[in-house]
Parts: C-alpha cells; structure tokens; sequence
C-alpha cells in the first residue's frame, strides 16, 4: 500500500505496533526497507538470542563468555534502533534514499496525488477486465476481492488486481501461460502464490490437505505446478500499477488479453508457447464493449497530469527513478525520512 498510498500513522489507537516499507518499492531505487515500531512495542524486538557489531556496550571473549547488549530500557542513551542494526549500516543506499524522497516529491508533489492517479487507473483496469465477456456470456477472468472494496476508492484497495483467466466453460488456465503469453508482449505481470499463502488459499478454496497433497506432487514456490491434483488452480496472475503507469498501459494490457484470449478459438490455442505460432486468431479493430464503458478521466477532473506520465514509456512494470539525475540538496537525511511517522 505504501508504493502507491500516504502512509498515516498520526492516530497511535488506529497505528500498528510494525509497519514494514520497501523503499524499492515506491522508488525502484536504492533497494532498501524500514520497520517502523511504536516504541511500546519495541520490547518485543528485545528478546532474540543473537546479537551483531554495533548493538552491544561490551563483549568478554578470553576466559569467559558475556556481552552487554544496547537495551534503551536500562540505559536512556540508547535507542530502539540501535539494538536492531548489527553492523555497518549501508550509508550509500540511505544518502541515495534521500534523493529519491526529493526527486519523487519534484516528479508527484505527494502520495495522495499518486493515490488518486492510480486509484483512477486501478478502476479503469477493473471495469475493463470485468467487461470482457466470451460469445457464450462467460467471463474471461475471475477477479479477487474482498467484501466491501472498490476499485477507485483509494481507501479500500490499493493499486492492484488479482484474477485468473479462464476457458471458455469456466476453467481456470494456468498462470504459467498467462505469464508466459503476457512476456511476448513486453507486458510483465507478477503470477503464483504471490508470497500471501493465506489469501490464495481462501480465493482459490484450497484446504491444507490440497497443500500436502501438492507438496507431495513436487510443488515447491520455485518450481509451480500448473494445477493441483484436485484440479484446483495453484496461483493467480497479478496487475501492479505505480505512480508512473499511464491510462494507455491499462489499455495496452486490455487490448493484449482480448488478442490473446477472448478471440482465440480452443483450449489448445490458449496454451500456446511465446514462440508458437497462433492459429485462428481475430484481432478486433476496436475493443469490443470496453473502451466505450471505462472511466475517462479520474475523480479529480481537470487536474494536471502526473509530471512524467506522457513523456515515459508504456509497461506495466514501475521504471527505476535511479535513470533520472537528481539535484543536490542540503536537506538534513533526517527531516527527509520524517515524512514517513513514527509513533511514540
């Protein structure tokens, strides 16, 4: 959510106790991560039985065995932080980390801006897939959602769709096609478990006797089965729009799944290789009762573009903002980092 959304911790009861960030998430560079802590919750952090360079007072190392670790509970001088960073700290990445906060800033203004660009394309993306229809009426994907979200209001979903594709009767066809197809295209999609075990097993219905079964069956993250032993689908396909996607990205990915999947005739056309040669396939002039029905313009009417967003080329994938040369700054690192909250 923080790739594409403000980040408000402001109200401590409505707070976690841990919230995890990527900055190479939102930046693409450099590749660092935080753990913010509300400071109640910091003890937690102090109960590991290990400890790194840099997070201890002293160490006895010849004729005994001790060490005093950095504890901010018995000692004020410490702080939290101190005890949780074993060893030199990546100094480079963190400066970099600075820039890509301005630069961000200079591209965007503010998160809630791209919140509304990518909430407006999220809805656009939903309503096209959601149109696409097979001549006999069944849809093309079946998309996850929890009760209560809707695509176009920031607040209750972020900047992606998950779905499968399916058959003409149904079926679902696996994400390794789909993945595979969308690579053809110089369209990068994420496809699998996407590292969220829970939520694939409550949308795909699969059981943890489904999950033994397939371990069984040599179904392992790196090396996917295509379907289940019970027929069940293994994974989704998965859509992620940033702050530098533009409306004709949705587009051009709406376009790829009615040339790839609504107008190919049989099963076996739909699982073709990359390299495969495609049969029976009409590629409409025109997308078919989409294009006319999808959201033209964001709930901020009127509002000037994304600075950038003509200018860039159409994918999927986020661009690393470490291509643009940024400006030097006497900015203190610290009152940059402070536009993301810690609560105390």
């Amino acid at each position: 959510m923080a790739t594409t959304c403000p980040l408000d911790l402001s109200t401590p009861a409505a707070a976690p106790d841990f919230t995890a960030v990527a900055f190479y998430k939102i930046f693409g560079f450099p590749d660092l991560g935080a753990l913010i802590v509300r400071k109640p919750a910091g003890e937690m952090l102090q109960k590991r039985r290990y400890f790194g360079g840099g997070t201890v007072d002293m160490i006895i190392c010849v004729d005994d065995k001790w060490h005093a670790t950095k504890d901010p509970r018995t000692d004020l001088q410490h702080r939290l932080h101190e005890t949780l960073e074993d060893g030199s700290l990546p100094f480079h990445a963190i400066f970099a980390l600075g820039h890509a906060l301005d630069v961000h800033e200079k591209l965007f203004t503010s998160m809630k801006r791209v919140s509304e660009h990518t909430a407006y394309l999220g809805e656009r993306l939903y309503a096209g897939l959601s149109r696409l229809k097979y001549s006999n009426g069944t849809p093309v994907v079946r998309i996850y959602t929890d009760h209560g979200v809707r695509y176009g209001d920031a607040e209750t979903t972020g900047a992606t769709i998950a779905f499968n594709v399916l058959e003409d009767d149904g079926s679902v066809i696996p994400f390794q096609h789909v993945e595979r197809r969308a690579n053809s295209k110089d369209i990068y999609v994420r496809s699998g478990g996407l590292c969220n075990p829970g939520g694939v097993a409550t949308y795909l219905g699969l059981s943890a006797a489904d999950f033994h079964d397939a371990w069984d069956e040599e179904h392992r993250c790196s090396r996917p089965l295509e379907r289940l032993r019970s027929g069940k689908a293994a994974g989704v396909v998965r859509v992620g729009l940033g702050a530098m996607s533009t409306r004709r990205d949705v587009d051009v990915f709406l376009r790829f799944m009615v040339n790839e999947f609504v107008d190919i005739t049989g099963p076996a056309a739909r699982t073709l290789s990359p390299t495969a040669t495609r049969k029976n396939v009409h590629a409409p002039a025109t997308l078919p009762s989409v294009s006319s029905t999808l959201p033209e313009s964001p709930s901020t009417a009127g509002s000037k573009p994304l600075a950038g967003e003509q200018s860039l080329l159409s994918s999927i994938a986020a661009r690393h903002l470490s291509e643009r040369k940024p400006e030097k700054s006497t900015k203190r690192l610290g009152s940059r980092l402070g536009r993301f909250s810690c609560i105390g």
